[in-house]
């Protein structure tokens, strides 16, 4: 019904039919009140305009009271908790101002975008893309690790090779660095080390003992080097040369080793001695993979 207002009569007035049913009668105005307008346990009722009143039904379990997309009436909507049915569920969104349930992925599975999905995202299998090295903001590694052909590395006399080590899970010590060789040409010994990184300065913190350098299908770089590491810090291996040194990197066959240690950078030390520090920015960077782990005491490769 429409509100109708209302009228004043003075003594000695007689009410005319008219004037009693829209006020008095059945369909009267003033039966314009919320307890007429809520029919069921749980209703709400709003003003739907001046004078107006109109019941709003009650919402379904764990919905909420929410303004409709018009800013013109109360609805009722889902809220997170009512789209969560099961463990690990998560909330996207599938068109705007709109929630809805991505259901929970299976196990070592991640979080990736795709368009084609009603949320926008999907569970998937983990990519291959490495991480950005936040040290040197370059990628880890480049390319496919079971495709890394031969390259060759030609290294000036006192020229310093720095390899970042990825990553330690426990304290450790790291003992050498692993390396596939196919040849040397020319006579050189090397000096192997470790170096700790704050993201600006590499300090060295242990180095091993001056060794020949010669050819052969696999070469542990260590000369009795021992560095003690600790887990949360970035360390780098180090090796410098003698003399000058050809190296030709072979990628080692499936399983015997593995390619974690994504680029090198190239410093000249000026003398055959690994400095105590070095800046980090003064290291020129080369994309290419070095083909070994790092040998820690645990028992394993990394």
């Amino acid at each position: 019904m429409t509100w109708t207002a209302g009228a004043d009569v003075a003594t000695g007035d007689v009410l005319s039919t008219t004037l009693w049913n829209n006020y008095m009668g059945t369909s009267g105005s003033i039966m314009e009140t919320g307890a007429a307008k809520v029919t069921t346990a749980g209703d709400m009722f709003y003003a739907s305009g001046a004078n107006a009143i109109a019941r709003l039904a009650k919402g379904t379990a764990r919905q909420t009271l929410a303004m409709n997309a018009g800013a013109t009436a109360p609805e009722w909507q889902n809220s997170p908790q009512s789209l969560m049915t099961a463990k690990g569920d998560l909330i996207g969104a599938s068109a705007a101002y709109t929630l809805a349930r991505l259901a929970v992925g299976a196990n070592d599975t991640v979080l990736t975008a795709d368009s084609s999905e009603s949320t926008g995202l999907k569970w998937a299998a983990g990519g291959g893309t490495q991480p950005t090295n936040p040290f040197v903001g370059s990628p880890v590694m480049t390319g496919n690790c079971a495709g890394i052909t031969a390259t060759t590395h030609e290294y000036d006399a006192n020229e310093i090779l720095f390899f970042p080590i990825h990553h330690l899970e426990a304290d450790t010590t790291i003992k050498g660095c692993w390396g596939r060789i196919n040849s040397v040409t020319g006579s050189s010994t090397y000096t192997a080390g470790v170096y700790s990184s704050n993201g600006s300065t590499l300090t060295r913190v242990a180095q091993g003992s001056a060794t020949s350098l010669v050819a052969g299908t696999a070469k542990k770089y260590s000369g009795g080097l021992e560095a003690s590491c600790s887990v949360g810090t970035q360390y780098f291996m180090a090796i410098i040369f003698s003399a000058a040194t050809t190296i030709t990197m072979m990628n080692p066959a499936s399983g015997t080793y593995l390619n974690i240690l994504g680029f090198s950078g190239v410093n000249s030390a000026g003398s055959y001695a690994l400095p105590s520090s070095i800046a980090l920015s003064s290291i020129t960077l080369e994309q290419f993979a070095w083909n070994g782990p790092v040998d820690v005491n645990s028992g394993y490769d990394l």
